[in-house]
């Protein structure tokens, strides 16, 4: 049935009370609680009348009361697109405190309770954004509600006026005022942050040498003059190619980082930065690493090497200019020992080394008279070690730092507030105002039609 049909039969049910009351006003029936029908039937008839034949006139008056308020339906989505993010980002921090691994087993319990917070936070605020999405949804169809109000206000004997003047009630009310949500809201509460977003940088990190990439190695990251994690090196890439970086430290986004390997550290270039500003990818160069040979070989120095050349029967480093107290060294895992030669420079101690568990040697050199160090070093490839540094590493998201100390009663407060009290208040203000103006046409407060 078509929205014209619908208020065309509710124009006819309204000619119909008319003539009823008219009818009862004429008949000779001395009953004065029959009389009064007439009257009754009349005045609802002629308001449902009028309501038939102004429903589009009621709908564009809605209409410009909604932007004299100021909402508009854009605002609204972007409201509820933002909610629906926000309650799908709680869900994704309830999962990840779940699944802690075996090394954070005493946190558990202290991550079960805010999963627990986190889960209910966010069917609330995905029940309330799918309760906003349905009103919506209704208020699509605001042409036929108010046509079916109508007909169902001009049913004679007020069998269905409540109803009716609720249906015609909701979409004046709803149409005008429910744009505004996001308005309301945002005037009172602040948006909260949500911690996966705004906390933790994430993204790609490579590692380089003088010679392409850091084949291995342990990344630390420092914020606040403290290490909140360490990443391991392989292949260049920081390990699992994702790292977090904390952005709860002051100032916002500012980190510093350092190399580790085999008991020797060094600062990449740049040592550090502003993570707000650095996209979804940083890239470190190590100067000082000459080059590397897979897990098992480093060379390094105290300054750059002048260049490093890779041929077909090894790699040769070069270092000129050097003064007292520059070096260069050759370092290996245990059992690793490479082939190598000084060809320029000397070679004025050996020892071992021991670090995170591992152990190795290494030989010591320093330069000619003429301030210079050249090295050669064969081929690699008949030890291939594995460093195992997963053991020492450390996810910033495994320490449940930034989203722990997130689940904070002042933010539990902002996302409440923000995303189920305030919108719950707002939406109870406009059923009141639908109930008021529902009794204003349906009894009670209604205006009176005298008739004679």
């Amino acid at each position: 049935m078509e929205v014209g049909d619908l208020q065309l039969l509710a124009f006819k049910l309204a000619m119909l009370g008319f003539y009823l009351g008219v009818l009862i006003y004429a008949a000779p029936i001395p009953a004065s609680s029959i009389k009064r029908w007439a009257s009754t039937l009349i005045e609802d008839s002629l308001i449902a009348a009028l309501l038939a034949l102004t429903a589009a006139a009621l709908i564009a008056v809605a209409g410009y009361l909604q932007l004299l308020i100021g909402g508009s339906w854009p605002q609204l989505d972007a409201w509820l697109f933002d909610a629906v993010v926000f309650a799908a980002s709680l869900k994704a921090l309830s999962s990840l405190v779940t699944s802690l691994p075996d090394p954070l087993e005493a946190l558990k319990p202290l991550a079960s309770a805010a999963a627990s917070v986190m889960d209910e936070l966010s069917w609330a605020v995905t029940l309330l954004a799918a309760t906003v999405l349905g009103l919506k949804y209704l208020l699509g169809y605001s042409e036929i509600l108010l046509s079916l109000g109508a007909l169902l206000y001009a049913v004679p004997f007020r069998v269905a006026k409540p109803a009716g003047a609720w249906l015609i009630a909701f979409v004046i009310v709803f149409n005008a005022a429910l744009p505004a949500l996001p308005l309301f809201v945002e005037s009172i509460g602040d948006p909260p942050a949500v911690a996966g977003a705004e906390g933790v940088w994430v993204g790609r990190i490579t590692v380089t040498s003088n010679s392409g990439v850091v084949e291995a190695g342990l990344l630390r990251i420092h914020s606040g003059g403290e290490e909140v994690a360490s990443y391991v090196i392989k292949g260049g890439v920081a390990y699992s190619s994702l790292v977090k970086i904390p952005r709860v430290q002051a100032p916002l986004g500012w980190v510093s980082f350092t190399l580790e390997y085999m008991g020797v550290t060094f600062k990449p270039d740049p040592p550090a930065l502003d993570t707000s500003t650095a996209g979804t990818s940083i890239e470190l160069h190590v100067p000082h690493i000459a080059f590397m040979g897979g897990e098992s070989v480093m060379v390094y120095g105290s300054k750059q090497p002048a260049r490093v050349t890779e041929g077909e029967e090894g790699v040769v480093a070069s270092w000129e200019e050097l003064k007292d107290g520059d070096y260069v060294e050759i370092a290996w895992l245990e059992g690793c020992k490479p082939r190598y030669s000084v060809r320029e420079g000397d070679v004025s101690g050996e020892g071992s080394w021991t670090w995170e568990g591992l152990k190795g040697e290494y030989v010591y050199v320093e330069p000619s008279s003429e301030g210079r160090i050249v090295v050669w070093l064969e081929k690699w490839g008949d030890c291939e070690a594995d460093a195992g540094l997963e053991r020492i590493a450390k996810d910033y998201s495994e320490t449940l730092v930034s989203i722990l100390d997130y689940i904070t009663l002042d933010v539990l407060k902002m996302i409440i507030v923000y995303y189920i009290t305030l919108p719950g208040m707002y939406l109870s203000i406009l059923l009141v105002a639908t109930a008021g103006l529902a009794r204003l046409l349906g009894g009670g407060a209604r205006l009176r039609l005298k008739i004679m």
